[in-house]
């Protein structure tokens, strides 16, 4: 007999199978549910959908993952179905594709999104020329592929139903490439890049026109506008301390009442600037400013577009890849310091502990314009389509990545390696045995077993 707490870091194959009997599994009802939910196209066409997208949104749902929207990169953008979404079941182990119903929103792209309760709100984006539900269809701003939008819609993740939120309040600026992030039962949305206001608010935002590629009447803002769910409201929150400046393609995190924001793209520039927001008494701080030159490589991420971050735990968060000032997409990754960045301050700069932390055993290639979501039951950062190569490039051949990024910054828990040793020596158990597993573990170690051999499931290769 072991002592208490002597598990082997690699548990045996007979005590991972005794010990996963007293994991609570679900019942049988939710299983048929689970059956039921995951109707639709199998896990070959899921894996396509997840793939081969950019400009879509990604969150996460009670331990899974939900992607809408977006296009794929073909020099013709063909958008994905808006009547459909593609999820991770984290019981099955899978992705499928779940039609919605209801009266889903016209082809988005660059949209941003919010899971509050149990329904996923998207906000604003860009709405493909043709669209006929858009009160804003018409308003091209001379782009001929569609326009700008700041409409809400909601869908309900328990019904599957689309619904438009119509609101009341002065609405955001219409704009694509923002950002959101919930607080307080409320979600926020900051900059994009969208047509000039018309009559511009110089007390709400600052708008900074595009001066090359023609469309003089777009640009950058950076607006920080509040939606009230409830009241179906939106709200102008006036902040203390000057805000970051006009940017799109940027990112941000929540950490509970700190907001941070990091880089994205003003003017010809791509930024590398790190802002803090205190959700309460909404005061903005610089934490260190965006820099050009080389003296900061190795200290902090380049200036960047169009990357991930992601809140890793309370006090690490995740940016991954991007596209920077010359043209070259990124496939770096680095660990931000929650807690050191709090901290930090320009007279204690010399004696803080560094802010940013690169991470190179991480770098899983090049991408820009995906998606990022933490897993809570393996502990991964799942980095979700995008392209490889430059996007901007109109001469060149647009690839997708392959497969799906999946960024460990932690052991995996003893649930992940007691399934990934059965499955591994499942030859050693009788199928009798197996079958005296909770029904929804069982079916986890068929469904690994089958669809990865061996059985240590890496998303870093194609599902």
């Amino acid at each position: 007999m072991r002592g208490a707490g002597a598990w082997p870091l690699v548990p045996s194959p007979s005590s991972c199978f005794f010990g996963l009997h007293r994991l609570l599994g679900l019942g049988f009802r939710r299983l048929v549910a689970l059956m039921i939910a995951a109707a639709g196209r199998g896990p070959a066409a899921a894996a396509s959908a997840v793939h081969n997208r950019v400009g879509h949104v990604a969150v996460e749902y009670r331990g899974g993952v939900i992607v809408w929207g977006g296009y794929r990169e073909a020099r013709t953008h063909e958008y994905w179905p808006t009547g459909e979404v593609v999820i991770f079941e984290p019981e099955w182990q899978a992705w499928r594709v779940r039609p919605t119903c209801g009266h889903p929103p016209d082809a988005t792209c660059g949209a941003a999104a919010a899971v509050l309760g149990d329904e996923m709100f998207i906000l604003c984006g860009f709405r493909r020329r043709g669209s006929q539900d858009s009160e804003n269809s018409e308003a091209v701003d001379d782009m001929p592929e569609g326009a700008d939008v700041n409409e809400v819609w909601a869908l309900n993740l328990t019904t599957w139903a689309w619904r438009k939120i119509w609101t009341s309040g002065r609405s955001p600026l219409r704009c694509n490439k923002l950002v959101s992030w919930v607080h307080g039962g409320k979600i926020y949305v900051f900059g994009g890049f969208g047509p000039k206001p018309a009559p511009p608010d110089p007390a709400m935002t600052t708008f900074l026109p595009e001066r090359t590629g023609g469309y003089s009447s777009r640009g950058w803002n950076n607006q920080l506008a509040c939606l009230n769910p409830e009241l179906g409201r939106w709200e102008w929150p006036e902040c203390v301390n000057s805000p970051p400046t006009p940017r799109a393609a940027h990112a941000a995190i929540v950490r509970g009442n700190d907001v941070f924001l990091f880089g994205g793209r003003m003017g010809p520039d791509r930024l590398n600037d790190l802002y803090h927001l205190d959700a309460v008494t909404l005061r903005w701080r610089r934490i260190h400013g965006a820099t050009t030159s080389n003296e900061d490589v190795g200290i902090k991420p380049c200036g960047r577009s169009w990357h991930s971050f992601t809140l890793y735990s309370s006090s690490m968060a995740v940016l991954y890849g991007g596209y920077c000032s010359n043209g070259e997409p990124q496939g770096d990754c680095w660990v931000l310091d929650v807690n050191a960045a709090l901290a930090w301050s320009p007279s204690t700069a010399p004696q803080s502990p560094p802010v940013w932390s690169r991470c190179n055993h991480l770098d899983s290639g090049k991408r820009l314009w995906h998606q990022a979501v933490k897993m809570p039951a393996t502990g991964e950062v799942w980095v979700l389509g995008g392209v490889r190569d430059d996007l901007l490039d109109y001469n060149s051949t647009i690839r997708h990545p392959s497969s799906i990024a999946k960024l460990a910054l932690s052991p995996k828990s003893l649930r992940r390696l007691s399934l990934e040793v059965i499955c591994k020596n499942k030859k050693q158990f009788s199928k009798d045995s197996l079958e005296t597993l909770p029904v929804v573990l069982r079916r986890e170690v068929k469904v690994l077993y089958h669809t990865a051999k061996p059985c240590a499931v890496s998303l870093t290769e194609p599902l």
